[in-house]
């Protein structure tokens, strides 16, 4: 029983993570009356920041001080990673706005593949 229940749930956690990230770019769509980066602050500021602080404060005991203990390289090189996707993210919300959404997804779901991330 407990050797099928993980398949399953794997399975559940990746299509609704494709269902997720295939509709976020779709209240943009909709959204007339604000530009797409005031739109797109929407989603990454309670997904990139609020929720991974809080889950992580409750998974470490004493998160801060953990951070703190670590050496600048192990954390000065996730955060240069984070900016790159940054900056990833902002350009495909770029590209969102003036090709629509099914031309940059392709595009960045096929650079993905080809890249192995």
């Amino acid at each position: 029983m407990i050797g099928s229940f993980f398949p399953r749930s794997g399975l559940a956690i990746v299509m609704s993570s494709g269902v997720l990230t295939t509709s976020l770019p779709l209240p943009i769509k909709f959204s007339h009356a604000w530009r797409w980066e005031k739109t797109w602050l929407v989603y990454p500021t309670p997904a990139l920041l609020l929720i991974p602080v809080l889950l992580a404060s409750q998974a470490v005991p004493h998160l801060f001080s953990f951070y703190a203990s670590l050496p600048p390289c192990d954390i000065v090189l996730p955060l240069l990673f984070g900016c790159g996707w940054g900056i990833a993210q902002a350009t495909l919300g770029l590209s969102i706005a003036c090709a629509g959404m099914v031309m940059p997804f392709a595009i960045g779901i096929g650079v993905s593949a080809v890249l192995a991330a």
